[in-house]
């Protein structure tokens, strides 16, 4: 069962164990397909 939502979770968990210098993220990518 894959949903948008579960999608999100994992990319945003797993974002975390890339560092480096500069390193930055948004944090709203996949929130506008969340809405309805």
């Amino acid at each position: 069962d894959t949903t948008l939502e579960k999608a999100i979770s994992k990319v945003y968990k797993n974002i975390e164990k890339i560092k480096f210098e500069g390193m930055h993220y948004r944090r709203d990518i996949g929130n506008k397909g969340l809405q309805t």
